[in-house]
């Protein structure tokens, strides 16, 4: 009878902590609050903060992290994924009289749009040219100024300050 009565009291201990598990979140100070507003698709903690900076305190149980200072976010970043999208060229001559040369260190598989900006950001060249390892671009017709050269090619990228002469 003792041993029926411990093992139904340890069952329904254990099932009500595994019931009580959930995270809470919560923000109280001057600087900042959180509110639970439950709505028609859930259930939503908004917090706010004013000045954060860093986490000033950390405090850790086997089964509670508090952080003090800082609103941490609900989700864990596990990595970045960088992919490189800058296009490898090489322009010259720079600064130039009347043209340029821009050289590709890899194959291009599809167009390339050529855009040259003024230094008031106004558009003053806009072509596409099918790709080749080498283009020749004319600016003979442009004034003697500083320009921003921006090329894209699928999803890569390529700019340079360019001076005319």
């Amino acid at each position: 009878m003792v041993l029926k009565l411990r093992s139904t009291i340890l069952c329904i201990f254990l099932c009500l902590s595994l019931a009580a598990q959930e995270t809470v979140r919560s923000t109280v100070g001057v600087n900042g609050s959180s509110t639970t507003l439950p709505t028609q698709d859930g259930t939503y903690v908004v917090q706010q903060s004013v000045g954060q900076v860093s986490v000033i305190g950390q405090h850790a149980t086997e089964n509670i992290t508090g952080l003090q200072g800082f609103i941490q976010p609900p989700i864990s970043i596990k990595g970045v994924v960088s992919e490189d999208n800058t296009l490898q060229a090489v322009v010259y001559p720079n600064p130039f009289n009347s043209s340029v040369t821009i050289r590709f260190s890899e194959e291009l598989k599809g167009p390339v749009s050529i855009v040259l900006y003024d230094i008031s950001g106004r558009v003053v060249y806009q072509k596409q040219k099918q790709p080749s390892k080498e283009m020749q671009l004319d600016f003979s017709g442009l004034a003697s100024a500083s320009y921003l050269l921006y090329l894209t090619q699928a999803e890569k990228e390529f700019t340079a300050n360019l001076i005319k002469n």
